[in-house]
């Protein structure tokens, strides 16, 4: 099984190395993820970081996120890098949010957007299928020319939005948790594109919550790290905060640093892993067109959030996949947002945990392959393709409940009734077609749906309300909060049951 690597974010890494040697093997890490963009980024900067890394024995990242809007390293920049034979990868970062919200002042304002570009394509006038193809095109040429030189092109994602797309053309799928993210949903997503198309999987685990560089404390930041861990990725890296400085004895790790030694020097030896993410055997999958909704406030064209792959206004079609989240989730989610984790079910402005119970996203392309085990399916987007169709509908013949707006309901499947909640019954399985996704609203007091009709139908699909599940092969990995509080959580194993 492929070693983990954890790392970190030394945002002026090229001065004041020594400080950042001795801060780096203070805390017994081994990758670092380097910046080297730049309005004009400079040529000779793969060649440092490698002959840097190289001499003291590190693996790096090369991120490229104040670089030019467009701009792809020049060959002998990757093949500096590439012939190092430590660089894990060319990191875009947070890469969504420059395709979506190029509009935004804020942003604009520290250098991240040229004139409003957008990262991968100028979506004006397009359609919501014209912009992702679109995308699709550009990220998959600029993956092809990092490819050519032996560098994977790593996608960090600050929004549930664009795992798959991107997971297509190629890109291994980052996620952010910590940040201004619901945490569960991006490690739901991120898992679900990596898997659908055989990526890797990289977990960020990030202290920035705009304007604050350390805008979560460091009990939660403590979990996230377990969190991610037991998500089973390939790399953990963190950013924001401050892990060492310099006292009045020479420099020191802060409490920040020294959670992330612990956990790289005794956590995760102590905790054997025996799986990774490719284990993954979901029971619930959400398929959806990667449209990059993740706020019903993308209905208009503003600066934040901004319209869909930045210029495609959302509709309720769009945000219908809301509701399934506030369900999943017991309500933790809210009904019209899937990042800023404020206003939650539990009175607290910023959160980690959130209940849900072995759950992946899957796009619109999802097969035979992806749907193995799977009870429970929800269909929602503007688009099923014609090879999911077929898959979802055997899965169901064999046994599991598809949840569908009328719309998407495959005419093999029987007559459309929108009107009132309608299920029909098909082989061992069902299709429940809700008159309207808000009906999937999670209510307490019912634990579930309002609507009993609803409730019954979905008996199986939620998990309890104070645990995180996921099923890695025949291992379960369970997360519960301590003292019941959402920022402190612990983690065990077990046989999987199911």
């Amino acid at each position: 099984m492929t070693p983990l690597r954890i790392g970190f974010d030394p945002y002026d890494w090229l001065h004041d190395q020594e400080s950042l040697i001795e801060g780096t093997n203070m805390m017994g890490i081994s990758c670092l993820d380097l910046h080297i963009g730049g309005r004009q980024p400079d040529e000779s900067l793969a060649r440092k970081a490698a002959d840097f890394c190289l001499k003291n024995g590190w693996e790096f990242l090369l991120n490229v996120e104040m670089a030019p809007i467009g701009w792809d390293m020049p060959a002998l920049m990757l093949q500096d890098a590439a012939k190092s034979g430590k660089c894990v990868g060319v990191v875009f970062d947070e890469c969504d949010h420059r395709q979506i919200n190029a509009h935004w002042e804020f942003d604009r304002s520290l250098g991240h957007h040229v004139a409003e570009k957008h990262y991968f394509a100028e979506t004006e006038g397009m359609s919501l299928r014209q912009a992702y193809d679109a995308v699709l095109e550009n990220a998959t040429q600029r993956n092809a020319v990092h490819r050519s030189a032996g560098l994977p092109v790593i996608s960090e994602h600050l929004f549930p939005a664009m795992m798959h797309v991107l997971a297509r053309a190629g890109f291994t799928v980052s996620t952010k948790v910590l940040k201004e993210t619901q945490s569960v949903v991006m490690l739901a997503c991120a898992a679900g594109a990596a898997k659908q198309y055989g990526t890797d999987l990289m977990i960020d685990v990030d202290e920035w919550w705009h304007p604050q560089v350390f805008g979560h404390s460091m009990k939660r930041y403590h979990s996230a790290l377990r969190l991610a861990y037991w998500m089973g990725p390939s790399v953990i890296y963190t950013e924001g905060g401050q892990l060492y400085q310099k006292g009045w004895h020479g420099l020191e790790l802060t409490d920040q640093g020294r959670h992330l030694r612990d956990f790289a020097a005794k956590y995760v030896p102590e905790h054997p892993r025996p799986f990774t993410f490719r284990d993954l055997r979901p029971t619930t999958a959400i398929i959806h067109f990667d449209d990059t909704c993740f706020d019903d406030r993308q209905t208009r064209l503003t600066e934040f959030p901004c319209a869909l792959y930045g210029h495609v206004p959302a509709d309720r079609i769009n945000t219908e996949w809301l509701y399934v989240w506030n369900l999943l989730t017991h309500g933790y989610v809210r009904t019209d947002s899937l990042t800023h984790t404020w206003e939650t079910k539990l009175p607290c402005q910023r959160i980690l945990f959130a209940p849900l119970n072995n759950v992946v996203v899957y796009d619109h392309c999802a097969g035979d392959r992806e749907l193995q085990d799977v009870d429970f399916i929800f269909l929602t987007g503007i688009e099923i393709s014609p090879q999911t169709y077929a898959a979802v509908s055997r899965r169901v013949k064999e046994g599991a409940t598809c949840v569908t707006p009328a719309r998407l309901l495959p005419s093999e499947a029987g007559p459309l009734k929108a009107s009132e909640i309608t299920i029909i019954r098909d082989g061992k399985g069902k299709w429940v077609i809700p008159a309207d996704f808000y009906q999937l609203h999670y209510e307490c007091w019912r634990n579930g749906p309002a609507e009993e009709k609803l409730r019954d139908a979905l008996k199986g699909l939620l998990g309890p309300e104070d645990e995180w599940r996921y099923r890695f092969g025949d291992q379960q990995v369970i997360g519960r909060m301590v003292d019941n509080d959402p920022d402190v959580l612990e983690f065990g194993l077990q046989k999987s049951k199911l």
